[in-house]
């Protein structure tokens, strides 16, 4: 049966509040297991050593392939899906675990559904016709997507002491699913939020963090519709060593090709190929964009690119730009398009937004 675990590159503080990322996993006995035990190369330290453009990308594309072909390579368990929590600082470990199990077995029935229906789950097809069942979920309190609401900074010091606990015993932290899965899914019509585009395989792999550097990205591709919170991030990921950190921000362009970035939010660890996370919290207002960056250096990182078809995208060299007020100018790339895609519900009635401890209302 399927299992969730803590992945400690994504928990930690976020508005004052405490974050929790899960990583779901399937066993070698369940269905799909296949669609995300992977084989990989296994990427050195030192990377790729041949000539490379200014944004990581190799001048040689052929070498570059010889040379990860010439590489060993090892089986690896990629999450089918990954989800961020948000405990109150008095929520006990039984909480906490009991949280992790409920929404494992949502998500689990839930992959199952698209997979049985053979409909993809977060996104879109190549064409961009079929919206995933995911954005058609409602945020409603009670439900597995729900908004996030800020945390009160008072409470700084008791979150940043109970996180530091839970990632104390993180092995403590695994759960399995349970033998009965929800029935109702929740799904409904679409969502309100959309930005970026699908997070596919394409024909470029342009690094955001590497050996020496960090880069950030931002795409002009499909800007948000409307202002309120993206929960839902998918990504691409052509390569990705152990230990890499990925973060996500939205962007306002304050000027020609200048660029501040109006929040940011740390995924954590990304795997290689398509990665899905929801529980994100997001802000963007209408007609910013989505970027990314590899927060530190040290770590392989790369992000899928489509040499054409989009509106086009910007990199800053050897800066990681997605904390709130970043600010940066670059030059435009005018055909581009990332692999990386948001979704969320935009801002509306307090019906839609969370009220009083997170473990208490479900």
């Amino acid at each position: 049966m399927p299992y969730a675990k803590l992945e400690p590159t994504g928990c930690g503080i976020h508005k004052g509040r405490i974050k929790l990322r899960l990583d779901f996993f399937l066993n070698p006995d369940d269905p799909n297991y296949d669609k995300h035990h992977i084989y990989v190369p296994v990427i050195p330290e030192e990377g790729y050593l041949g000539k490379v453009e200014v944004d990581g990308s190799p001048t040689n594309q052929k070498d570059y392939e010889v040379w990860l072909d010439s590489l060993p390579h090892i089986w690896r368990n990629n999450p089918f899906h990954s989800h961020f929590i948000y405990p109150d600082k008095n929520a006990s470990n039984t909480d906490v675990k009991a949280e992790m199990e409920r929404v494992l077995n949502y998500f689990y029935a839930f992959h199952q559904h698209c997979w049985n229906t053979e409909q993809q789950f977060c996104g879109k097809d190549k064409d961009g016709k079929v919206v995933g069942l995911w954005e058609r979920v409602p945020s409603q309190v009670g439900q597995v997507r729900c908004p996030f609401i800020k945390g009160d900074s008072k409470d700084f010091t008791a979150n940043q002491s109970k996180v530091q606990n839970i990632l104390s015993r993180v092995q403590e932290f695994q759960v399995d699913v349970s033998k009965v899965l929800p029935r109702d899914l929740n799904i409904g019509e679409k969502g309100t939020i959309d930005v970026g585009s699908s997070a596919i395989d394409r024909d470029l792999n342009v690094a955001i963090s590497g050996s020496s550097y960090v880069h950030t990205l931002v795409t002009r591709t499909n800007p948000a519709n409307t202002e309120g919170e993206i929960d839902t991030i998918e990504i691409y990921c052509g390569y990705a060593n152990a230990g890499n950190v990925l973060r996500v921000g939205s962007f306002k362009e304050t000027a020609s090709n200048n660029f501040k970035c109006h929040d940011g939010y740390e995924i954590g660890q990304a795997s290689v190929g398509y990665n899905e996370f929801t529980g994100v919290a997001l802000d963007i207002t209408e007609g910013e964009f989505i970027g990314c960056d590899g927060k530190q250096a040290g770590y392989l990182l790369t992000v899928d690119q489509g040499s054409s078809g989009g509106s086009g995208i910007h990199l800053k060299e050897d800066f990681a730009g997605c904390d709130p007020d970043d600010t940066f100018l670059q030059v435009l790339d005018t055909s581009r398009i990332l692999s990386l895609y948001g979704t969320g519900t935009g801002a509306g009635g307090e019906e839609n937004h969370r009220r009083g401890s997170f473990f208490k209302m479900f």
